[in-house]
């Protein structure tokens, strides 16, 4: 008796991607699995992106659709897919070429995403040395479960690191775009492990680009204020949804680590656009240094925050910015810092093996090239 593949769908988001989508499209073809489909949303582009998703022809299924933003994006993405698995890829991101392969082993009924590794590329596919997120190899399954019901908290990667179900996602979408209007990723993430078991891939199966368009370079304080501001929005949103479900949560989803550290650096950073009404760094000091003594982390993990913290506190505005950059911003650590982070095993670097991955999907591609702008 042969064993069925889950049918996967890969949906691609595009606004305005002309010079990256190309490459985006061409790794979702290239997977080595052979139950697959592809799905393009164009979300209102205006730069030549579509005569570049044209060129791919029958290959792709494309939706072409007025701009709306990304949730409005991946909404339509998700009605257009059949997958049993549906993965959305940003048009400047890439995938392994054995990323559904790898996907699709670990597969069982009752997950409700598998999510794995991705390495920083530059705007011209140069690899950097940073991998992310860090797992460890205690995250299973009922670790993040657990992690979720008594923080609110769980290491996951940004959308293009994640295999969702189905199943799962019928539940959620199509998402509000009013109420998340943006970084939808975090709103999917959040909430999966209330509806079933997320399995984690220590491996390196997609690449997250860096460049002058994406929020990797946006002003440090502007990222910092947008990261307070959803994280708000996502543990208000895995509130309800847990209330939904009868699962019993925290009392306060913020009052942890990562998101102390956000406020306090938003904060320093600019108080007057500040968004949470009535914070002080008074207020914030106290419980992040209790929260950062009970932390079930390695003590140089602990060092390494506290020293972070203290540093933010006492720096002028220009090394401020600089320590909030390095904390928050992989891609803007020197690699200096990065190396002593490897070594005290609070950052991981690529293998060789994941070296010669990344050199192999970016490989001339055999797929039609089309400049943005040039007729289909």
């Amino acid at each position: 008796m042969t064993h069925r593949l889950p049918q996967v769908s890969i949906v691609i988001i595009n606004f305005n991607y002309a010079r990256y989508v190309g490459g985006a499209i061409e790794s979702a073809l290239a997977q080595t699995y052979g139950a697959k489909e592809i799905v393009v949303v164009d979300d209102g582009s205006t730069d030549g992106s579509r005569e570049v998703i044209r060129a791919f022809g029958d290959r792709v299924r494309t939706v072409l659709q007025p701009n709306g933003g990304q949730t409005r994006a991946m909404n339509a993405g998700f009605a257009a897919a059949s997958g049993e698995i549906l993965m959305f890829l940003d048009a400047d991101d890439m995938l392994a070429p054995d990323a559904l392969e790898n996907v699709a082993a670990v597969w069982r009924p009752g997950l409700a995403k598998v999510q794995f590794c991705l390495a920083l590329i530059s705007a011209e596919g140069r690899a950097k040395r940073f991998v992310f997120p860090l797992f460890g190899g205690g995250i299973s399954p009922a670790r993040i479960r657990d992690q979720v019901r008594k923080t609110g908290l769980y290491v996951w990667p940004p959308t293009s690191g994640n295999a969702f179900a189905r199943s799962f996602l019928c539940q959620v979408m199509p998402l509000d775009p009013d109420a998340f209007p943006c970084m939808t990723d975090g709103v999917l993430n959040t909430v999966a492990p209330l509806y079933g078991e997320v399995v984690s891939i220590d491996k390196v199966l997609g690449y997250y680009r860096i460049h002058d368009c994406n929020m990797q370079n946006a002003p440090v304080a502007e990222r910092i204020r947008r990261g307070v501001i959803n994280k708000r929005r996502e543990a208000e949103y895995l509130r309800q949804r847990a209330a939904e479900l009868n699962i019993e949560l925290p009392a306060d989803l913020l009052d942890q680590m990562i998101h102390l550290e956000g406020r306090i650096a938003s904060l320093k950073l600019d108080r007057a656009r500040h968004p949470v009404a009535g914070d002080r760094l008074a207020d914030l000091i106290l419980p992040a240094l209790r929260k950062l003594l009970r932390e079930d982390e390695s003590g140089a993990r602990r060092a390494f925050h506290l020293l972070w913290l203290l540093a933010v506190l006492v720096s002028p505005p220009r090394l401020c910015e600089q320590l909030v950059a390095y904390r928050f911003i992989p891609g803007a650590r020197p690699e200096t810092l990065n190396k002593l982070m490897n070594a005290l095993r609070l950052v991981r670097r690529r293998s060789s093996s994941e070296k010669r991955l990344l050199a192999r999907a970016m490989a001339p591609s055999r797929a039609p090239s089309v400049q943005p702008g040039s007729p289909a």
